[in-house]
């Protein structure tokens, strides 16, 4: 079902009650997105880290109905990361508080594996622009990027608490995806994830939400869009195939070659606030639901 073509327009759209109260664990959620929606007072699952609830220390704070913004910044030690040094060993010599600080220039792909109890920063030195191939990061947990650039995909992959700030992801024509969120492997589905103030233009599908196709609890959950720039991939803006409790909210989607918002195995999902600028030549949608048989029917709609 097409909701509306893909022309100027403010979009507000609701796959169901998005963001229930109830725990992150069951199939309802509290984390980022159920903050979002309950506004400043909610707690849950997102109250450290990258999700928009946060009020404790390290990455909390602000407006929730957007993603907020950290409460403070870095508290501990500053580590320079400079062209030629490996950010996964950056992050091996970091703690909870502490900020990786990334100079201007070109840096490789990398998979990483880190885990930290409160947030570290990545953040890109101030008036400079590193730029990055890629990054993997699996079953990762407490990481807030800021600042920086990247020319291939940005893969979280089984990660929670991830906040994404003034980033810019551009791939051009490049068939991947630009941010991928995934929740397929070993390492279970991504949640408390918060993407605000940053840029995702081109690929394929420009951000690609991907669990399982079925209904499942485990669909990535808890995730927050705000405040971005999307030109959208060849596929779509953005493809949720195994998501659940996902704000997209105040964002600007324009050139699209694909579907502004794509659902095939999706529910409480608010889309709202969003300036979706169209293309007369380009015939799509909006916000398209797929919908391929009966283990879709609990969705409602409703256009605001």
């Amino acid at each position: 079902m097409r909701a509306h073509a893909f022309r100027v327009l403010t979009a507000g759209f609701t796959l169901l009650a998005a963001c229930s109260d109830a725990d992150s664990s069951g199939p309802a959620g509290s984390g980022a997105a159920a903050a979002a929606a309950t506004g400043a007072g909610a707690s849950g699952p997102g109250a450290t880290g990258g999700g928009a609830a946060s009020s404790g220390a390290g990455g909390g704070g602000g407006d929730p109905c957007t993603g907020g913004a950290p409460a403070v910044g870095p508290t501990g030690a500053t580590i320079e990361l400079n062209p030629g040094d490996s950010l996964a060993n950056a992050l091996s010599m970091a703690k909870p508080g502490d900020l990786v600080k990334v100079h201007g220039g070109t840096y490789p792909h990398e998979d990483i594996q880190v885990v930290f109890a409160d947030d570290v920063w990545i953040a890109a030195a101030d008036g400079e622009t590193p730029s990055f191939a890629g990054l993997h990061f699996e079953a990762s947990q407490h990481l807030v990027l800021t600042g920086l650039a990247f020319s291939g995909t940005l893969m979280l992959d089984g990660s929670s608490f991830i906040r994404l700030d003034g980033v810019t992801i551009d791939l051009g024509d490049q068939d991947e995806s630009g941010l991928h969120i995934h929740g397929q492997g070993s390492a279970g589905p991504c949640h408390d994830i918060t993407v605000q103030s940053s840029s995702i233009h081109g690929g394929a599908r420009t951000v690609f939400i991907l669990g399982d196709f079925a209904p499942n609890e485990n669909w990535n959950h808890d995730l927050v869009f705000s405040h971005c720039d999307f030109a959208c991939g060849t596929h779509n803006c953005f493809q949720i195939s195994g998501g659940r409790d996902t704000l997209i909210a105040d964002n600007e989607f324009h050139d699209p070659k694909g579907d502004g918002v794509l659902t095939a195995g999706a529910t409480r999902i608010q889309i709202v606030r969003n300036l979706m600028v169209g293309d007369p030549s380009v015939a799509v949608g909006a916000v398209r639901l797929a919908t391929p048989g009966a283990q879709w029917d609990n969705y409602e709609a409703s256009r605001t």
